[in-house]
């Protein structure tokens, strides 16, 4: 199955041998998930890259992985191994399976060997595992895509939902071999959703999609009065709230005439009557233990501001607005005869050709390149990707197309 999957994606014409050797080696966990990258040093086209990474990401999100690794780990165990009973247990071709545990050199098959038996997780142990996950799953979607599904007709929040059960539970086909138990599979279930959704968020632009920004402000000290019983004076200063700058009962305080040192917390008072008092009860030798510190709790702002500016919006003391200060052009800027004026002198048949292409008179030939290349047609391409694609389909570089404007 492995070696028709493989076949299947690349062709007659890849090395077999090797590919098949780093995936069986990748599916057996016997190297990290970095063991991908000796294909990428092999002489590949770009589609067979691209392959590559499909391939891989059907190992890691599917159950053969796992049911080829415990094939290889029953064989490891038997004196004479027994390619067909352990094939048909496991649905895996039994000439398949001779040919990949031939690949495995014998130090590996004693690491395997050693390794604990593979553990496979029960229906009940996943839906045991996805009914803990799935409402810490719902309260990211609430809280990272709302604004897409609400914003958006096409998008649904129990896609989401879905989305998100469908990533705890090839996080569990990732951990199931390991035996790890339902308690310490729901972290990584978690921890899996919780990264799978800011991604998405991230590709679904939620950052642009909110048209508010939360500006929150915390000041990092707090002003306080100092009662310094050694110089037997009162001084103002401003004390360090954060954790780090705290040694047990010590706060680390700025003063306004020496430089910043720790202070006794049992000696700060929030106003100067207080810390005279205090003082002054010191003198007379009444002053008992203080039972109270001072509230080290800063000022707190918590506000909302919008991202994008309105072109109504005023921006200046004479009532002008954004829109009055735009300047607009009295020429398109995408007329046809600008291009065709730049590329009359050329001559070069390579910088033609990518100008043809720019100007969409190559047809159906260019775009089929860009749908096989890119994935896009050539109308849905940006200007960007436009001409880096003109450039690799007509094989000129940028320079030549300088000189030859030129």
């Amino acid at each position: 199955m492995l070696q028709r999957k493989i076949i299947q994606l690349f062709g007659q014409s890849a090395p077999i041998e090797d590919i098949t050797r780093v995936f069986i080696r990748y599916a057996c966990r016997l190297c990290p998930s970095s063991g991908i990258s000796p294909l990428y040093r092999l002489t590949l086209d770009q589609k067979q890259r691209r392959n590559i990474r499909t391939l891989k990401d059907w190992f890691d999100y599917s159950c053969h992985r796992n049911d080829l690794y415990r094939a290889h780990w029953q064989l490891t165990q038997q004196e004479k191994p027994q390619y067909r009973a352990v094939g048909r247990r496991y649905g895996i071709d039994p000439a398949d399976l001779l040919y990949q545990h031939r690949l495995l050199s014998l130090e590996e098959r004693t690491d395997l060997r050693a390794t604990p038996e593979p553990q496979q997780y029960t229906t009940h142990q996943i839906l045991d595992v996805v009914k803990q996950v799935e409402r810490y799953g719902r309260f990211l979607v609430k809280q990272y895509l709302r604004y897409c599904y609400n914003n958006d007709p096409g998008i649904d929040r129990e896609d989401f939902w879905a989305d998100a059960t469908c990533q705890a539970i090839k996080v569990i086909r990732n951990y199931e071999v390991t035996g790890l138990p339902v308690s310490k599979m729901v972290p990584l279930a978690a921890r899996g959703i919780s990264n799978h959704i800011k991604n998405l968020a991230i590709f679904y632009g939620k950052e642009g999609r909110n048209p508010l920004q939360r500006v929150e402000t915390r000041n990092d000290t707090k002003e306080a009065w100092y009662c310094n019983v050694q110089a037997e004076q009162v001084e103002h200063v401003w004390v360090y709230v954060a954790p780090d700058r705290r040694k047990g009962k010590y706060l680390l305080a700025e003063f306004d005439n020496r430089q910043p040192a720790y202070v006794y917390c049992c000696r700060l008072y929030e106003t100067v009557e207080e810390a005279d008092q205090a003082l002054l009860d010191h003198r007379r030798g009444c002053g008992g233990a203080r039972t109270t510190v001072v509230d080290l709790t800063t000022h707190h702002t918590d506000d909302w501001m919008p991202v994008a500016t309105s072109l109504d919006a005023p921006v200046g003391d004479d009532g002008a607005t954004l829109i009055d200060l735009l300047q607009f052009p009295d020429y398109s800027p995408f007329e046809s005869d600008t291009l065709d004026d730049l590329t009359q002198g050329v001559s070069d048949p390579k910088a033609r050709l990518y100008f043809d292409a720019l100007k969409g008179d190559l047809g159906p030939m260019f775009d089929q390149f860009c749908l096989e290349e890119y994935g896009k047609p050539y109308a849905e391409m940006t200007e960007v990707g436009l001409t880096r694609a003109a450039q690799r389909y007509c094989g000129v570089t940028r320079k030549q197309i300088q000189q030859a404007i030129n």
